[in-house]
């Protein structure tokens, strides 16, 4: 999973460094999130069907009520084309509380994508 890799050494190399004193008082400022990746799943070819489009256009709807409560920090469709089709940045306390709401996802359900879950850590 080297892109999931590259994604998270990019997220942690964009938090500050702090000197060595500082570690503590960094470290009480640092909240975990979740990041959802979305990749293609073995239903992947059926997203360019009408039906298949459909069934993508539906999480829209959650990912707005998500952002507006707080849970999704951002989230998005990746438009390279390659094997990862989105990202998801949860602010949610586990990483199967993150499973739980992304599997209400009708693309995932379909197979049209399967998720991989990372904690990571971020300034809060």
């Amino acid at each position: 999973m080297p892109v999931l890799t590259t994604v998270l050494l990019c997220l942690l190399l964009s938090v500050p460094s702090a000197g060595a004193g500082d570690a503590p008082a960094l470290q009480e400022r640092m909240i975990t999130y979740r990041l959802v990746v979305l990749k293609k799943g073995p239903a992947a070819a059926t997203a360019r069907s009408p039906e298949g489009e459909r069934i993508i256009k539906e999480p829209h709807r959650l990912m707005y009520k998500l952002g507006l409560d707080g849970t999704s920090m951002a989230a998005g469709p990746l438009l390279d084309g390659g094997d990862l089709q989105g990202l998801i940045i949860m602010k949610v306390a586990t990483s199967e509380q993150a499973r739980e709401i992304e599997s209400a996802d009708p693309a995932l359900k379909a197979g049209i994508f399967t998720m991989d879950v990372a904690p990571f850590l971020s300034p809060d």
